[in-house]
């Protein structure tokens, strides 16, 4: 699963598991929401384009989208083209990672796929962003749009989403094929929890229980 900002095309969350459930959808939306917006998403008119399939269309995923305050839109039927630039990237993905070898491995299709995608942010330049790569164009909006002390306290951190009008991005998904069976869930996805919203919703009807 991969999560495109639209504005800059730099891919803000990704998650790589062996099935595709809408909780793992929503791994890799946590992990965009906690690198863009880490104050929080609510009222920064962020809207998700998706297509209509059963994670992003589940009640679990509507109802976790309303919690962080964004707005989703799916496109119409049978027209892909509705969320193209996301499409688009994930055509890049496979012809230039995934495509390129038979995976026997889990582990190491997760390491070399989060390996690429920081090469696809730092190194791929894009005629739509005037032939820049996506963390120069970040950078550059950062440096001519974000306020001096909101500079000094965010120095570092790549959040340029937020201070943009209505920002819009896209969510897909992308298969890998394996030559070999292998146990379940094997491997790791580094420093990041799919299960850390409903851990946290949990956590938080616990002490709610607990409380009353």
């Amino acid at each position: 699963m991969v999560v495109l900002d639209w504005y800059t095309k730099a891919i803000v969350g990704h998650y790589a598991r062996l099935r595709c459930t809408a909780q793992y959808w929503f791994a890799a939306l946590d992990m965009a929401v906690t690198d863009q917006f880490p104050a929080g998403a609510r009222d920064k008119g962020l809207a998700l384009m998706s297509d209509n399939g059963g994670q992003p269309t589940s009640t679990a995923f509507i109802r976790a989208c309303g919690t962080l305050g964004i707005q989703q839109a799916f496109i119409s039927y049978n027209n892909p083209k509705g969320n193209a630039d996301t499409e688009r990237v994930m055509r890049t993905l496979k012809e230039e990672c995934l495509w390129l070898k038979e995976w026997s491995c889990p582990s190491k299709l997760i390491k070399e796929l989060e390996d690429w995608i920081v090469s696809y942010n730092e190194h791929y330049l894009h005629s739509a962003l005037g032939y820049k790569t996506p963390r120069q164009f970040d950078r550059e909006y950062y440096h001519n749009h974000s306020p001096p002390f909101e500079a000094a306290l965010q120095m570092g951190c790549t959040i340029l989403t937020r201070f943009r009008c209505a920002p819009v991005w896209g969510l897909s998904r992308v298969r890998a094929h394996f030559d070999s069976p292998f146990p379940p869930e094997s491997g790791s996805q580094t420093d990041h929890t799919p299960c850390s919203f409903w851990q946290r919703q949990s956590a938080h009807r616990a002490d709610t229980t607990r409380c009353s």
